[in-house]
């Protein structure tokens, strides 16, 4: 009854925020080139999800102050 939904937005968020902190561990404490390639690359590509994210997060949240 008193449960918040969470938004799929966060959701997102959360999972790009995941996905970029892995890799950058990966690249890290990698032995080998191609798992420092592949583990840049899936950076690269979250990075890129993070920033879509928050521009939407932002974007949502004027358009919620202004039209109550």
């Amino acid at each position: 009854m008193f449960t918040k939904r969470v938004s799929s937005t966060i959701m997102v968020f959360s999972c790009f925020a995941i996905v970029f902190l892995s890799s950058i561990s990966t690249t890290i404490f990698s032995e080998s080139a191609f798992n420092d390639n592949a583990s840049i690359s899936i950076a690269v590509l979250a990075a890129i999800g993070l920033a879509l994210t928050t521009a939407k997060l932002i974007f949502d949240t004027i358009h919620n102050i202004c039209n109550p």
